[in-house]
Order: C-alpha cells, then sequence, then structure tokens
C-alpha cells in the first residue's frame, strides 16, 4: 500500500551495535532479518535514514590491528580511522542485505551508506574522563587480568553485560554536531536517491556519542 500523493514522511532507524551481532556472519543474518521490515516502511511511501551503533563492531576491528601489531608489526590503528571503518563495515552489509531484499520485490530503489564525523570541542572535559566502553565483553577476571598486564588499560563494567575497555577518545560528548562531507556536490549527490524513495543506511549521532567519529576543528582544519 502506497501513502497518498505529496510529501512523504521520513523516518530515522536506529541499530544498536550489540543488536547487529559480534563478528561479520551474525551481522549478514541481522541485517537480513532487519531489511524485510525496512522495506515494509519503503512501500508504504517512507524515506528510511538508518543509524547505527558500533560499539562490538570499533572494538573488533581495533582488537584485530592491536593483534597484528603485535605478531607482525602491523602499524597500529587509532580509534576514530577504526570508527570509520566499522562505518564502512556496516554500511556495506546494510547496503547489500537491502539490495538483495529490493531485488526479491522487483524495487528499482537505491541505498548509500555515509560516513559521517562529530564534531566536539576539544577543550571539552568529557575527553579527561571517558565513559563509553567499546569492544568485546570480558569477565571481571579477565578484565583484572588484562590491567594488570598493561596498567594503561581501563576496563570498566558495562551495564551488567561484562566488561569492556574504556578508549580516551570514545567519550559521550554534549558539546557535538554531526556532518558528513563539506566536498562539493556531497549533498547533492544523496538527495536524489531520497527523491527517488532511496534509503541511506549511515552512522548518525542521536543523544551523546555512540561511538562516533570525533572531530575538533581550528580554523578549517578537522584534527
Amino acid at each position: 500500500m502506497s501513502k497518498p500523493l505529496g510529501k512523504p514522511d521520513r523516518i530515522v532507524v536506529a541499530l544498536g551495535g550489540n543488536a547487529l551481532g559480534n563478528n561479520p556472519v551474525e551481522q549478514i543474518e541481522a541485517v537480513s532479518n532487519t531489511a524485510h521490515a525496512l522495506l515494509g516502511l519503503i512501500e508504504q511511501g517512507n524515506e528510511i535514514i538508518i543509524t547505527h551503533g558500533n560499539g562490538p563492531q570499533v572494538g573488533m576491528i581495533q582488537n584485530a590491528f592491536a593483534a597484528a601489531h603485535d605478531a607482525i608489526g602491523t602499524p597500529e590503528m587509532p580509534l576514530p580511522e577504526c570508527g570509520a571503518m566499522s562505518q564502512g563495515y556496516i554500511g556495506y552489509h546494510l547496503q547489500q542485505g537491502i539490495g538483495r531484499e529490493m531485488h526479491k520485490r522487483y524495487k528499482r530503489w537505491h541505498a548509500a551508506t555515509v560516513v559521517t564525523q562529530i564534531e566536539c570541542d576539544p577543550d571539552d572535559p568529557a575527553f579527561k574522563n571517558p565513559t563509553k566502553p567499546i569492544g568485546p565483553f570480558y569477565t571481571e577476571e579477565q578484565a583484572k587480568e588484562f590491567m594488570a598486564e598493561d596498567p594503561s588499560k581501563v576496563f570498566v563494567e558495562d551495564s551488567g553485560r561484562g566488561w569492556r575497555i574504556l578508549r580516551r577518545e570514545s567519550i559521550s560528548s554534549r558539546s557535538a554536531r554531526c556532518f558528513a562531507s563539506s566536498a562539493p556536490g556531497c549533498s547533492s549527490s544523496i538527495r536524489p536517491g531520497l527523491r527517488s524513495g532511496g534509503i541511506m543506511p549511515h552512522r548518525s549521532f542521536s543523544g551523546s556519542s555512540a561511538g562516533s567519529v570525533p572531530a575538533a576543528f581550528s580554523g578549517s582544519s578537522a584534527r
């Protein structure tokens, strides 16, 4: 059933990072199940923007680089870059899952992934006291063993689900705004997809930080 002629409703769908699973196989299955419901919303005449968390995903990516660094000397990867990688990784699976569901229903719509950043105040006191844990869950015994081996690592208990690591760059900031790209033509390349009934799975900002890519600006430069 389609909506009457006129401006369609735009619906923001938030997917928690933990709801997407802890590895690629689990994520593909979760996305496949979700895509079926999302296409139903589109068929009703709505525009869909998908936002998502990335705690388990960004932790998995950073842990992989850390393990490769220890094993074969691969350069370590900063958390913001790992966050950007997680956006592409999750967005890719969303586009694939949604695309397959479109194909089943003979729909010629478009899906696009938008890699976003969060502009933060570099003097935000939250940077001195990070409170956003990321990565896989460990037992209390495992966490204490990791901290004993490397005192620079800080693990905290997370909502009764286990212990996770804290990173300085992973904060819940109140001085933030979300943006995508200032490149010429960026917005114009996205809007046609929405106008034609498209879907935009992307990493976005809602409330406090959800593992976003932080950027502090000085003049015209990001740092």
